[in-house]
């Protein structure tokens, strides 16, 4: 494997599913850098799949997100034993008659992009769901839930099925060194490729490891032919100071820096007091969207998330102290009771967090995701970051487009948070068709897409 056409960064769901779209078109390896798959973000969120519902229409969240679910339930469809998810919609709700204006706009946002709902009756609503109490009801009837575990495994098993792909655990990117070609005014030939060193320890090079994968070699590089995908998420500002071209370090761009904001979750003990999603309107700022009813695939209820923005992003520790523990707690019993007022305190325990990478600082508002590749870098005409010399040239990955150069590109997929998870295997065509071509892509029809893309 010193050769790849195609080499993804990141083993949580979004690059499984880029592998899992590039897997048709050549060579490809999925590098992750912890022992295990999805153990990050990933796994760490409320596991519901969004409508597309929350966020500006012309952006790249909304148009992936209302894709993604589309293919989500396609897969569950066609593969109910592979694919674990629950399409049993989710209820958002107004508290109070001042809340009834901002649930009116949501309701507009659904009729406007043709997400399909029903308004929910007080007496459906206390016959159903009689613990709960809100004001005014709407169902998302294409939401729902899923076991993203159930998710990543079958992106996976598309990966190392293939005739030449590859999934490597303990494997971590320190060195991305892009071709010299892509300095401005650079006229060398040579190697166009981009070269990765990786740090694997549980398993150094595979072309030498034996049949247990263990090899006392502690790095390896890998030649990357056409592409390199960035989507290490939470890892993406120390992957960022790994690049190099020439020798010299390459910048991170600022509108590249994720900031780590994380959200909490409180389990609940004995019978659940809900059976479906039930959402409040949300947050103004989108930083998150409140604190929300969750029940998983197997019928364990979660309040949460919170949402706070941290200096860290490896902390997911709930709380370091008992009484840090029971303050959570009290703030989520009490964002609870706004709509099942006769919950009740006794039964909340702290169950884990997550860290969302976010592109907008805490005083920003919305940010989009941001799919960009390094068209060329140039020269700093200032001192840059981590004492970088060179900067680089970003343009965006546009669906339609395709990459004509033929030489290898890396792009980057960073501030892939809510609704990544939703996102993800239209995430995967989105990039795949860009690098391959939309005539080449559609040759290939993948297990969760039935129809072709705008050539």
């Amino acid at each position: 494997m010193r050769h790849l056409d195609y080499c993804v960064v990141g083993g949580g769901v979004v690059g499984l599913a880029v592998g899992a779209a590039l897997a048709p078109f050549g060579s490809v390896a999925v590098l992750e850098r912890n022992g295990g798959l999805i153990q990050e973000t990933s796994s760490r969120n409320s596991g519901v799949v969004h409508s597309g519902l929350y966020y500006p229409a012309d952006t790249l969240k909304t148009m992936l997100c209302t894709a993604g679910n589309q293919n989500i339930w396609r897969l569950q469809q066609n593969f109910p034993d592979a694919i674990h998810a629950k399409r049993n919609g989710k209820w958002i709700g107004s508290c109070n008659n001042s809340e009834d204006s901002q649930l009116e706009g949501l309701i507009e946002r659904m009729k406007e992009r043709h997400i399909p709902y029903t308004m929910v009756p007080q007496n459906q609503a206390h016959r159903e769901e009689p613990l709960v109490r809100m004001h005014t009801i709407v169902n998302s009837s294409s939401t729902g839930i899923i076991d993203v575990h159930t998710l990543a495994d079958f992106f996976h098993s598309i990966v190392v099925k293939s005739s030449d792909g590859y999934v490597l655990c303990d494997s971590d990117v320190i060195k991305v060194e892009l071709p010299e070609k892509k300095r401005r005014c650079d006229a060398k030939s040579g190697d166009s490729s981009i070269k990765l060193t990786v740090a694997s320890p549980s398993h150094g090079d595979p072309n030498k490891s034996d049949s247990n994968g263990s090899n006392s070699d502690d790095t390896y590089t890998i030649d990357v032919d056409k592409a390199v995908i960035c989507a290490a998420g939470l890892q993406a500002n120390t992957l960022w100071s790994r690049v190099s071209c020439g020798g010299a370090s390459v910048a991170q761009p600022p509108s590249h820096r994720l900031y780590a904001c994380k959200g909490r979750y409180a389990g609940y003990r004995g019978k659940a007091p809900v059976s479906r999603l039930v959402y409040p309107c949300p947050l103004p700022n989108l930083v998150g969207l409140g604190v929300h009813s969750v029940v998983d695939v197997a019928g364990q209820v979660r309040f949460g998330p919170d949402a706070a923005y941290v200096d860290s992003f490896d902390d997911v520790s709930v709380a370091r102290s008992a009484s840090e523990e029971a303050a959570f707690l009290d703030s989520q019993y009490k964002a609870v009771r706004r709509y099942i007022p006769r919950i009740e305190r006794k039964k909340f325990f702290a169950d884990f967090a997550g860290i969302r990478p976010k592109l907008a600082r805490q005083d920003e508002g919305f940010r989009d995701f941001l799919i960009e590749y390094i068209d060329q870098v140039v020269e700093a005409t200032e001192p840059a970051s981590q004492n970088a010399t060179l900067t680089p040239v970003m343009k965006s990955v546009k669906g339609g487009d395709s990459h004509h150069d033929g030489e290898a590109v890396v792009v980057w997929l960073n501030g892939i948070e809510s609704p990544g998870l939703t996102a993800s295997s239209a995430i995967g065509d989105y990039v795949t068709s860009w690098l391959v071509g939309p005539k080449r892509f559609n040759e290939h029809l993948s297990p969760w897409r039935n129809e072709k893309v705008a050539a």
